[in-house]
Order: C-alpha cells, then structure tokens, then sequence
C-alpha cells in the first residue's frame, strides 16, 4: 500500500510543477497579464515613473493627424493592424515597434510630433498578441522578427515606398527589430533605432524571474523551455537578438537607461558590442526603463539625426 500513496504523491508533485509551469508560461508570454504579477511587471518596466506630460501632446498630436488605419497578414495567419502616418514633405519613414505588453501610442506618443518636425511618414504598429492585432502570445521577437519585415515589404510593395526607413523598436520592439536585423529586408531599409532591449526571450525571462518574481530559474527554465516548445512552437532561446546583429550590416543606434530595472543595461551593452555594422551607443545616467529619450533628449536627438544623415533622402515614390 505504500508504494501506492508514493506513486500518487509522486503523481499529484508532478502534475503541480506542470501546471506551474504552464501558468509561468502564460505569466511570460500570454496576451493579458492581471493580479500581481502584473503589477510587479509593470511596475519593473517603469520603475513606478509618472506617465510623462509628452505622452499626452504626442496622443492630441496622433488623433488631430488622423493617421490611416492599416493591417497586414503575418507569416502564421494573424491579422497584423497599425496606423500610418504620410505628411507632405516627408524624406523617411520610421517604423515604430512597442513594447511588452503595450501598444504603439502608449510606448510611442511623446516622440511622435519630434519624428514628424524629423520629416518622418510614421507607421505606428501594433504587435501581435497586443492593442488592436491578433494572437495569443507573445514570442518576445522570435516570431515578431517576422511581422516587422512583413510591414516593411508591405510599405515597400504595397505603398511603394522608396525613401529610407528606419526601424524605432523600444524593449520587446528593440530586442524584436534587432532580431529583424539579419533578415531579407527591403534595400531602404537604412538603420535601426534599439532602445532598452533584451539579449533573448530565455535571459530576460530568467532575469524577471529571479530579480521581480524571486523564483530562481535554474530548476524551472529546462521545463519551461518544454512548455514553450509545446506552446510556442520553438524553445525561448532560439533566436537571440546578440546573434542577429553579429550578422547585420544595418547601422544602429544603441540607447539604455543605466537605472533600468526591467531589462538590465548590460544587455544593451552585450547587443552592441556583438553588433557587426556601424553603430553607436547612448547610456543615460538617470534613465528607467524606455526613458533615454525623455532624460537623454538633446544627446539622443543628435545621434537620431545622425543616423538619419547616413541615409540619402529619396521622395516617396506616388501610389
């Protein structure tokens, strides 16, 4: 009989550790996030900072623009969807890529009236599993990699845009265009924007893990690698953004707030040091996570403009 109450014991153990496992997982990667996790997580991303008053002049300055709504297909049947900004004059394109669990007006509006006086034409998009498009789960750039080229080749083939783009990604959009990087983009794709991003899906999920939700990842990363290659379709470190731009030749512009809470700046720092083309990198001293413009701006503006000088200026080609 003992050997019964074991195996049932034995079996109730298991069956915990992969029902914890499987709620980590929708913890890390699942559309919507509530209770405290959440508030943990959000409050690692800002460090509890205010909403800046830029964000509420870049929103009036969205809606009074009425940008045009888009959407697209994704390599797996999502329907992709974003707004897209063209003003007369411009002589780029920027390609704005969010954040975790955000969208592209939340991670965005403050620099949206600084990139159109830029002559910029914006796309805002939003990424899968987040605001207006569809999907269940975020990849943190392992698929999402995909999405950005396929909203590249579509401004380049549907829209006929023949002037630069540049790709803005922040956090989950920086780590997302950074692994963009090394893909088959358009030729005017000209430069990368990388603000506070992570090496790969597997360390920042173990760095959360272990400094925000204080559950040390060595006994749970090899199962919830087998979660996500059940869930996901591929193990968390199977592309890695430090790898991507070992093999680009696209100019990029590294930024990182040295009191990031969220994703450690020495991530940011390990990206460009691995990152094969030209490249620069901005650290500022007082900036939370996704904040170097905000505390760094006159520093950050200059080397955006710089990037952007690397890239002759070709007008919009007329659709």
């Amino acid at each position: 009989m003992v050997w019964l109450w074991v195996a049932a014991a034995v079996i109730v153990a298991a069956g915990l550790l992969v029902l914890l496992v499987h709620t980590l997982l929708r913890i890390c990667c699942g559309r919507q996030l509530t209770g405290l996790p959440a508030l943990i997580i959000r409050r690692g991303q800002d460090n509890g900072s205010p909403v800046p008053p830029e964000a509420a002049e870049g929103r009036a300055f969205w809606k009074a623009a009425c940008p045009e709504k888009v959407s697209i297909r994704s390599f797996d049947g999502l329907t992709l969807r974003g707004e897209y900004l063209v003003r007369p004059g411009s002589v780029r394109t920027v390609v704005c890529v969010h954040g975790y669990r955000a969208t592209g007006i939340e991670n965005f509006a403050p620099v949206l009236p600084v990139l159109a006086d830029m002559g910029c034409d914006i796309l805002l998009i939003d990424q899968r599993a987040c605001g207006a498009s569809e999907g269940k789960a975020i990849t943190f750039g392992m698929k999402e990699r995909f999405d950005v080229l396929a909203w590249c080749r579509w401004l380049t083939e549907e829209r006929g845009v023949t002037q630069p783009v540049f790709l803005d990604g922040i956090s989950l959009g920086c780590s997302t265009v950074l692994m963009a990087s090394d893909l088959d983009l358009p030729e005017n794709v000209r430069g990368i924007i990388a603000d506070c991003g992570y090496t790969s899906a597997y360390e920042i999920i173990a760095s959360v893990m272990k400094r925000m939700l204080k559950i040390p990842p060595g006994p749970v990363m090899p199962l919830l690698q087998l979660a996500a290659r059940a869930e996901l379709g591929m193990p968390l470190d199977a592309v890695s953004a430090e790898d991507c731009v070992r093999r680009t030749s696209i100019p990029v512009l590294f930024a990182h707030g040295e009191q990031d809470h969220f994703v450690p700046a020495e991530m940011g720092k390990r990206n460009h040091a691995a990152c094969a083309s030209r490249k620069w990198l901005l650290l500022s001293p007082e900036a939370a996570h996704g904040e170097s413009w905000l505390k760094s701006r006159e520093e950050y503006t200059r080397l955006i403009l710089e990037l952007f000088a690397l890239a002759p200026e070709t007008p919009v080609q007329e659709v």
